[in-house]
């Protein structure tokens, strides 16, 4: 098994998580090779499933449409999590949801939106139908709306096999904020046997109270203090599980 780098388009580590993976890559004496985004076009023998492929949720589509494994889907807000949200979230259109922004006439209500499908936009906050413009998105994508929160800091907590890893702050400009413990435990309890082997749970702080904000899929996550063997382990779980949906000779996931 050879695992794979993203680079920039010069032959440097894209950036800090790809960096961390090099490391802990190279933490577990795997041999590692870099590779551009343009390398996955012009050399299809390139990519294989018996090797892991570090880099973002587009360069993960590219590498599963070419090995015909169909793209996972895990709920930003699970339902189960539903008493966690302490705000109203909807599925819907973007055509449907800009008639919603018209309809509200004195523009003083915030909502946040997000795609349904990971990564086709950054979400954010809109209040009027303008809000929506500058996206280059079609008015048939599915996306989640809702209702505004304010988060004075916002954490995640990386999830490996059920169990709670580590947490860390990544936004927010309240410096003292402490989250609740035994909120996010009952947040993982209540998902447990229903997610990946690798997942985060992203939750906040406001007014007092630990809620949700969302859950990621761990093929492709953001490292914000994991030490990079464990980051890389659990990256590589992930990715393995994902191959073993469609392959027939499934891949032992080493503990």
């Amino acid at each position: 098994m050879t695992a794979f780098v993203l680079t920039d388009n010069d032959g440097q580590i894209k950036d800090r998580d790809m960096l961390d993976l090099y490391d802990g890559y190279l933490e577990l004496c795997l041999p590692v090779k870099m590779f551009k985004e343009s390398d996955l076009h012009c050399n299809q023998s390139l990519i294989s499933k018996e090797d892991i492929f570090g880099g973002h949720v587009d360069i993960c589509r590219i590498i599963w449409r070419n090995l015909k494994v169909a793209e996972p889907f895990v709920s930003c807000y699970p339902p189960l999590l539903q008493s966690f949200f302490e705000r109203t979230i909807r599925q819907t259109t973007l055509e449907s949801f800009y008639k919603t922004l018209e309809e509200n006439k004195d523009f003083g209500t915030e909502y946040f939106v997000k795609p349904v499908k990971n990564k086709v936009f950054t979400g954010y906050t809109c209040i009027t139908p303008q809000d929506l413009d500058k996206l280059q998105c079609s008015k048939k994508t599915e996306v989640y709306v809702s209702s505004y929160v304010k988060f004075g800091a916002e954490f995640r907590a990386y999830i490996y096999k059920d169990k709670i890893v580590d947490a860390f702050r990544y936004w927010g400009d309240d410096w003292s904020a402490v989250f609740d413990r035994s909120i996010v435990e009952a947040m993982v309890l209540a998902l447990a046997g229903t997610m990946p082997v690798f997942y985060s749970l992203d939750f906040g702080t406001s007014e007092g109270k630990t809620l949700l904000v969302e859950v990621n899929d761990g093929y492709a996550l953001g490292n914000y203090g994991l030490a990079p063997k464990p980051y890389a382990e659990m990256t590589i779980a992930r990715w393995k599980e994902i191959l073993c949906l469609t392959t027939s000779n499934p891949i032992v996931v080493s503990s």
